[in-house]
């Protein structure tokens, strides 16, 4: 009579240990991931510890619906602003220039547009990276309390999958 061998049994338990093990890692490592992502409905992400070294001025970092960065200098109190909005920071190009500017607009707590504008870059704006701009909306609203600055890509193809945006609470 022969005798039934072991070792197919020997290297299926370990087999399925290690496999189990490698399992829990990526499942770990999924959840992190998750977790660490970020809502990228335009919130301020840092405000009260980035400050520049050399001005010493308060900036505010957004991320677009696409996930561009924007670094907002001016205004530098987003709740105290008042118009005329001077508005000035650097903006990662994603698409988000043509021919130098790109469109933002104030609307009231009704989603009314009460003012359009286009910033226009102030460093070299056909390079990847972040490109510097400025712009100012001329308004006659003594309290911007509920008024949204919306920053839009320029989409000049005019094609849906081109349209980014970021959202600033005032």
């Amino acid at each position: 009579m022969k005798q039934r061998s072991n070792l197919p049994n020997m290297i299926f338990i370990p087999v399925i240990l290690v496999t189990l093990v490698a399992l829990l890692f990526l499942f770990t490592k999924y959840q992190s991931s998750i977790s660490n992502d970020t809502d990228n409905s335009q919130e301020v992400i840092n405000n009260n510890d980035n400050q520049s070294s050399e001005s010493n001025e308060k900036t505010w970092k957004y991320i677009s619906d696409k996930g561009a960065e924007l670094v907002l200098i001016e205004p530098s109190d987003i709740s105290r602003t008042k118009c005329p909005i001077n508005i000035k920071g650097q903006m990662e190009n994603k698409g988000w220039f043509f021919e130098a500017t790109f469109p933002l607009k104030l609307v009231d707590s009704n989603g009314e547009i009460v003012e359009q504008t286009f910033a226009t870059a102030t460093s070299e704006w056909t390079t990847e990276g972040f490109v510097d701009f400025d712009a100012t909306i001329n308004c006659a609203v003594n309290n911007l309390s509920g008024y949204k600055l919306i920053l839009m890509a320029d989409n000049a193809a005019d094609l849906p999958e081109l349209d980014d945006s970021i959202t600033i609470e005032l």
